[in-house]
């Protein structure tokens, strides 16, 4: 198996554990975002970040420094606005 492949599979009990099926949205969803927009906010993060240091740290840094039209990206076509997805 490839090193991906590795850790694909060493992830899937987490992804079991927080509905999610990405390393990024197992990285979002373990610092308290919603399922139903991990998947989008994890790609964001993916996009600006090596996963291989991601922290629980650095993610929540960088969640709290998401600008309102970030969030209200993740936010389409939800049932929230990215105002609410930021309060929750």
């Amino acid at each position: 198996m490839s090193e991906e492949e590795k850790i694909h599979v060493i992830n899937i009990p987490s992804m079991v554990y927080y509905g999610v099926n990405s390393r990024e949205a197992v990285l979002m969803r373990s610092t308290n975002v919603p399922r139903s927009i991990a998947t989008e906010m994890g790609s964001m993060y993916k996009q600006s970040n090596n996963l291989n240091e991601a922290s629980s740290t650095s993610a929540v840094n960088w969640i709290s420094n998401l600008k309102d039209e970030e969030w209200n990206k993740v936010s389409e076509g939800k049932k929230f606005s990215g105002e609410e997805y930021r309060e929750i």
